[in-house]
């Protein structure tokens, strides 16, 4: 059976940080906000995938749990109104670390959310650091075994390429990210981004990108 997502794209909305890397608004192409209309997006890609093939929405391209609590739960609310009517079969996100609590993974079960996407990109806390990710290694640890506990289907965001990255760090970032429990993973490169604050650093010399 094919597979294919619905992506909703948050851009950055969620998120008040700015890692070194980022520009969310680059990334996705375009400047929606978070507080808008859904079920459009939804219904005019469903006109559009054929029968006999696996739907799943996704909420993409920022912090979805860092979002306003009552929008976040209104959006997961009308998610889940196609999940019921079984015309998506399920639904996943992409967030932060240290924007999983227990609140929010209970608000998230209970509307049908199946898979969440937990931004690692390093278990370095030097690399962490030098991203400007503005949380710790132990925040991860604490959210991959909160979203393991209540039985959500982990994947583990992984960046390599990161400033003040080695392949050392980087090979024990990949183990981590299965010891946490993590059911998959994605992996990406770091790209300098114009606009950033990595461009900028790339500028002065402070950083180097892969080949």
């Amino acid at each position: 059976m094919k597979h294919v997502n619905i992506p909703i794209f948050i851009p950055h909305e969620g998120c008040k940080n700015s890692c070194v890397f980022c520009d969310q608004r680059t990334i996705t192409g375009n400047n929606l906000c978070a507080d808008r209309n859904i079920c459009l997006e939804i219904d005019k890609a469903l006109s559009t995938i054929e029968a006999d093939t696996e739907v799943e929405i996704a909420f993409f391209g920022g912090s979805f749990t860092g979002i306003d609590k009552a929008l976040m739960t209104r959006l997961c609310d009308d998610a889940f109104m196609y999940v019921n009517e079984n015309k998506v079969k399920s639904i996943r996100l992409s967030t932060r670390p240290d924007y999983i609590d227990r609140d929010i993974l209970s608000i998230l079960k209970e509307r049908g959310v199946t898979d969440i996407e937990l931004g690692i990109q390093s278990t370095s806390q030097k690399v962490l650091n030098a991203s400007k990710r503005g949380h710790t290694v132990e925040d991860i640890k604490k959210a991959c075994s909160l979203i393991k506990e209540y039985n959500f289907n982990l994947v583990g965001q992984m960046m390599i390429g990161l400033p003040s990255s080695t392949i050392e760090d980087e090979i024990k970032t990949a183990q981590d990210i299965c010891d946490f429990g993590c059911n998959g993973t994605r992996i990406y490169p770091t790209v300098v981004l114009r606009g950033t604050y990595l461009e900028k650093m790339l500028e002065k010399g402070e950083y180097i990108p892969q080949t």
